[in-house]
């Protein structure tokens, strides 16, 4: 659930700088080792040709590490090798690039939640971490989950009060958000589309009657919770950015779905695991 204001975040990470690692088809033969923000789990071992498309479904199916780990589609994998300042994060991994192996290591990605079970099950099967070889800051900010939106928020203006909270049902994960401003024209710093997030812009001449105007919405997830997270954080930016460009409001509302909609299949083609669970 989401309170505005709130930055607009990427839905998928952004590209990582140029750095001296081997590209993901050179994997060499040793064990894997896969690198949390805890620590490097060492020497996992994987049958010879393992593909990251394999890795999944070893995890999913509990042949792998013995617990069975669900969603594991919304991991995801990058390279991870060595450069003069330390480790150096690599290009994200396709499903059908093969695992990498010694000297170089897997960094994983995904929800917080997610990553924590996946971490028990690692330590049941390997022992602890090497905290020794933590991914550096870049690499740490370059896999960090993004901040989870909060689950119940509410305030006035003298005018209007809300309050809203999130409640979860017979799901794993809580997969509703929401969005709530009193004033969103001023506070959100959006515009542009979720698949890549545009700069703020101001009001047009003829909306200033709507610089007031206050949003509120709810998000049900279906099944899933990234298009519902994606739409909470980014949509009112959208809405705001073309409210800015004048005219009617009905039609900037129109306009503002459809850059939302267009946003999100743009996402699925740069990552097609974004939605494994629809929202």
């Amino acid at each position: 659930i989401c309170t505005v204001p709130s930055p607009p975040s990427p839905p998928l990470p952004p590209p990582p700088p140029a750095a001296s690692v081997p590209p993901p088809d050179r994997a060499g033969d040793g064990p894997v080792d896969v690198a949390l923000l805890v620590g490097t789990f060492e020497g996992l071992p994987l049958k010879e040709g393992c593909t990251v498309a394999d890795w999944r479904r070893l995890l999913g199916s509990g042949e792998l590490l013995g617990d069975k780990i669900l969603y594991v589609g919304k991991l995801s994998c990058r390279i991870v090798g060595s450069s003069e300042e330390g480790s150096a994060l690599g290009p994200a991994l396709g499903e059908e690039a093969l695992v990498p192996r010694r000297p170089l290591s897997m960094a994983v990605a995904g929800p917080d939640s997610l990553l924590k079970v996946l971490e028990i099950a690692l330590r049941k099967r390997l022992g602890p971490p090497n905290e020794q070889r933590r991914p550096t800051a870049a690499a740490a900010a370059a896999t960090a989950a993004v901040a989870a939106l909060p689950l119940r928020a509410g305030g006035g203006d003298g005018g209007v009060e809300y309050f809203y909270m999130g409640l979860q049902g017979h799901r794993d994960t809580m997969e509703d958000r929401a969005c709530a401003s009193l004033n969103f024209l001023r506070a959100t710093a959006g515009g542009g589309d979720i698949a890549s997030p545009g700069p703020a812009r101001g009001l047009a001449a003829g909306t200033e009657s709507a610089a007031g105007a206050a949003l509120f919405g709810v998000f049900d997830g279906h099944g899933g919770d990234q298009v519902a997270d994606l739409t909470a954080r980014h949509l009112p930016g959208i809405i705001a950015g073309e409210l800015a460009e004048g005219g009617d409001p009905a039609e900037a509302l129109q306009r503002a779905f459809s850059i939302a909609d267009r946003g999100l299949r743009a996402a699925l083609r740069r990552n097609p695991h974004a939605f494994d669970l629809v929202g």
